[in-house]
């Protein structure tokens, strides 16, 4: 139960920072930058967590 408590407040706190946005326009084409955009923050954040 704690573990689903981290992860709401993980997805609720989620923030993409300026480094993140350095490393997403060094590694997404254009294209992929324009989907990733789309993307929810909590998604956003966490497709950074995995890369």
């Amino acid at each position: 139960m704690f573990r689903r408590v981290r992860q709401v407040r993980a997805a609720l706190c989620a923030r993409i920072t300026p480094t993140d946005e350095v490393y997403i326009a060094e590694h997404l084409s254009s294209r992929a930058q324009q989907l990733f955009w789309r993307m929810a923050v909590a998604d956003q954040y966490h497709a950074l967590q995995v890369a």
